[in-house]
C-alpha cells in the first residue's frame, strides 16, 4: 500500500512538472503581444493597442 502511494505521488509530481514546463514554453513561443497575435502581423498599431485595451492586457494583474 505504501509503495502504491509513493508511486502515485511521484507520478503526480512529474506530471505537474511537465505540465508547468509545457505552459511556460507555450507562453514563450507565442508572440509577445496578444493583440498582434489575434489581429495578425499586418494590423495597424492603433488597432492592436485598442484590442489590448479592450482585453485588459495593458493593465497590471493586481
Amino acid at each position: 500500500m505504501l509503495s502504491f502511494l509513493v508511486r502515485r505521488v511521484s507520478l503526480s509530481l512529474v506530471t505537474l512538472f511537465l505540465l508547468s514546463i509545457m505552459v511556460f514554453l507555450g507562453g514563450q513561443v507565442l508572440p509577445g503581444n496578444v493583440g498582434r497575435a489575434i489581429l495578425g502581423p499586418f494590423a495597424d498599431q492603433r488597432a492592436v493597442d485598442a484590442l489590448n485595451h479592450t482585453l485588459g492586457v495593458d493593465r497590471p494583474l493586481l
